[in-house]
């Protein structure tokens, strides 16, 4: 026999049923989750963290939240919530299709088309999927740039670099 949950306001319910993982998680099984720290129930197999990559490994249950532009406070709402589930980044319960390996780049898309994030040209505004998801850690919004191993971190090389320049200058008799 369980004990049934008395005197609960809309608003209180409201926000129990936002940290609901699956559907057959139950309210108690909510609670006992968001209040004793755990991060999502435990069933055998089910791996606990998820890799963003990167090095990047972030718990099952864990709330991602996008801001496609820099937040100016912490009242700001961010433009998209997505959820870690064992199985992927899931957007409104439907998991996040992984493209060139990644679900970050995918997920942002899908909320910059939902909210018209489009340059002059009608092209989505390019960003970087690391610096716009953020996750809370310490009670802070932390982009998951920041949360890159250093050795797995992949930098984009520029042009200049790419090009031998006293191979040109030999080429071009200014050496």
């Amino acid at each position: 026999m369980y004990p049934e949950y008395a005197g609960l306001s809309q608003k209180v319910a409201s926000l129990i049923e936002a940290e609901r993982i699956g559907a057959e998680e139950t309210k108690d099984d909510i609670l006992w989750r968001v209040l004793s720290g755990i991060n999502a129930p435990v069933e055998s197999g089910e791996p606990n963290y998820f890799s963003l990559g990167q090095g990047i490994e972030v718990p099952v249950g864990e709330r991602l939240y996008l801001y496609l532009t820099k937040p100016r406070n912490a009242s700001q709402k961010p433009d998209g919530i997505a959820e870690i589930r064992s199985d992927g980044l899931y957007l409104n319960n439907s998991r996040v299709e992984p493209s060139h390996g990644s679900v970050l780049a995918p997920a942002m898309q899908s909320i910059q088309k939902e909210v018209g994030h489009y340059n002059r040209k009608g092209d989505l505004i390019s960003l970087s999927a690391y610096r716009q998801w953020h996750v809370v850690r310490g009670g802070e919004l932390i982009p998951l740039d920041q949360l890159k191993d250093p050795k797995l971190k992949r930098t984009r090389t520029s042009k200049t670099a790419k090009v031998d320049v006293s191979a040109l200058l030999r080429e071009l008799g200014i050496e």
